[in-house]
Order: structure tokens, then sequence, then C-alpha cells
């Protein structure tokens, strides 16, 4: 049985959040004056040109309205995040009786 070299996939990770953060980057630069469809469909192409997967339509919208200036439904996503980990957690760690 082999395990996964972490190292690569540690740098495979950081490549594919950096290319996520040029991306978001260079629609932001191009967002003046387009409504939002146009913003996710610029967001989406740039992200397909970099060869990276769309995210869900819940991660997609969030990011759209951070490219925008509003960052609470990201915000909102992240707190989420954290609180499915906090209850995963939980039920290892104190599995019901």
């Amino acid at each position: 049985m082999e395990f996964p070299d972490l190292k690569e996939q540690r740098d495979h990770y950081k490549r594919e959040a950096e290319s996520r953060r040029e991306a978001f980057r260079a629609v932001r630069v191009e967002a003046a004056g387009r409504s939002r469809e146009e913003i996710r469909d610029l967001y989406e192409a740039e992200l397909r040109s970099q060869g990276l997967s769309i995210p869900s339509r819940d991660i997609l919208d969030a990011n759209v309205d951070a490219i925008t200036g509003n960052f609470i439904p990201l915000a909102r996503l992240m707190g989420q995040s954290l609180t499915d980990i906090a209850k995963l957690l939980r039920s290892i760690f104190y599995p019901p009786r």
C-alpha cells in the first residue's frame, strides 16, 4: 500500500489556491460596470482558462458577491463550514450513546 506524497499534495493545493486568487483578482479588475450575471460568466471563464473546476453554486455565488464588494455571503459560508466541522468533531469524540 502506497501513501500519498504529502509534499506533492500540499504543493498542488498551494498552486490551485493561488490560481483561484489570481482568477478572483482578474475578474475583480474587469467587474466595474457589469451585471452580476456577467461577472459570474467572467469568473467561470477565468476559472476554466486556468484549468480549475467550477465550485458549487453557493460558493460561486458567494465569490461573485465578494468580487462586487459584498463579503457577507462568503463570511456566512465560512461560518457554516466551521459549524459543520465542529459538529463532525463532536460526533467523532462524543458519539451518541
